[in-house]
């Protein structure tokens, strides 16, 4: 008996049987199912088999990090962390400003300005402190909780705390300073008190007369630690 060679049409419409019944096999199986004998995983594995999503896509974390994308993590010599903006050691964050906990000393008004823009700061407005009485212990009446306010340890007066904001208690060319008289008495700085934790304001002073104060800030990139 001769046996003959099939007809090659016969050959390709068999293969293309074949080929058309294994693509439905992977296609019922769906994108994040494994061929059998495959095990599947969401973590890349060497010559293993990533399942997909449920869109059809490749988690983002078996794309590997480039040498250049490292490198765009650091800004310079800094890590991430060195470039975040914090408070100065001691102050309090108030938002995207900050504020001293306590008090830095007494001193008249351009000698604690000048003190604070010494620290890299400035000496915080009547509003400023008033809005953190809430939040800080402020200077306060001689009657004040400790735990609240800051007080006077004996009891006798009543405290207040020096702000930038300035006033002057009189019109005209008085009003204004000069040569000879740079702190006329006449400008005067607004103080504030603790006011039960609401904030007060208790009057101006002369800008010559010596006070408590704090310093704000604005909140800043700290130095890098040393390698």
């Amino acid at each position: 008996m001769t046996l003959r060679r099939p007809p090659l049409a016969l050959v390709l419409g068999v293969l293309s049987i074949v080929v058309a019944g294994t693509a439905v096999l992977f296609a019922s199986a769906g994108p994040g199912t494994a061929a059998p004998g495959l095990r599947a995983s969401t973590t890349p594995k060497a010559r293993g088999v990533v399942r997909l999503d449920r869109s059809g896509r490749f988690p983002a974390s078996v794309v590997p990090t480039v040498a250049r994308a490292r490198t765009a993590l650091r800004l310079g010599s800094l890590r991430a962390q060195d470039a975040l903006l914090r408070c100065p050691t001691g102050a309090a964050e108030l938002g995207t400003w900050c504020l001293d906990r306590g008090v830095r000393g007494v001193a008249p008004h351009a000698e604690a300005a000048r003190s604070c823009v010494r620290l890299g700061g400035r000496l915080p407005t009547a509003a400023q402190l008033v809005g953190a009485a809430e939040r800080l212990r402020l200077s306060g009446r001689a009657d004040d909780r400790d735990a609240k306010a800051l007080v006077d340890p004996g009891g006798r007066r009543d405290l207040r705390e020096m702000s930038s904001t300035l006033v002057t208690t009189t019109t005209g060319s008085a009003a204004s300073g000069g040569f000879e008289n740079p702190a006329p008495a006449t400008l005067q700085y607004v103080t504030v008190f603790d006011n039960g934790n609401a904030g007060g304001f208790a009057g101006g002073v002369p800008t010559g007369s010596a006070e408590r104060f704090r310093c704000a800030f604005l909140r800043r990139q700290t130095a890098p630690a040393m390698p």
